[in-house]
Order: C-alpha cells, then sequence, then structure tokens
C-alpha cells in the first residue's frame, strides 16, 4: 500500500500502525523468501560439487583414512625420534 503525498506539509508527523505492520510483514516475507531462494541454491550447488567430487576419486572416506594415515605416520615418526632421544643419553 503506497501513499503518494502532493506536497510535504500533507506527510503525518507518526506513521499509522497499520501501515507500518503491513510494511514490515512485506519485508519479513521477502527476506523469507529470498533465504528459501538461496537456501535451495546451495542446496543444489552441493549436490553438483559433490558429484563432481566423487568423479574425481575424492570421496569422504578417502580423505579420512588418508587423515588416519597420516597421523598414523606422523605418532611413528614422535615415536622414533623420542626412541632415538632415549638411546642417546
Amino acid at each position: 500500500m503506497l501513499i503518494c503525498y502532493s506536497i510535504f506539509v500533507e506527510i503525518p508527523n507518526l506513521v499509522p500502525t497499520n501501515i507500518y505492520n503491513h510494511a514490515r510483514n512485506v519485508a519479513r516475507i521477502k527476506l523469507a523468501n529470498y533465504t528459501i531462494v538461496a537456501v535451495i541454491f546451495g542446496c543444489i550447488y552441493a549436490v553438483y560439487s559433490g558429484k563432481q567430487e566423487q568423479k574425481l576419486g575424492n570421496t569422504l572416506q578417502k580423505r579420512t583414512l588418508d587423515w588416519h594415515e597420516e597421523l598414523r605416520k606422523e605418532h611413528e615418526r614422535e615415536m622414533q625420534e623420542k626412541a632415538a632421544l632415549a638411546n642417546k643419553k
């Protein structure tokens, strides 16, 4: 509901509550709709990028296995360093 005033003097000092509430509700609904659209596009992108990563062989399971292997090697290296220091003493 758009109200146009021909001269500045006609503009009221206080905005009626129903007009304020209507404007706030319209803005809230628009924001919710834009958020819904953004979430839908985000979901579509996530599915698309996940399928592309799967085609390349980069899966979550592979990443987890690689990470555990890296941790295992790091632990073995630390244990060897500790053993080397213990042998020097």
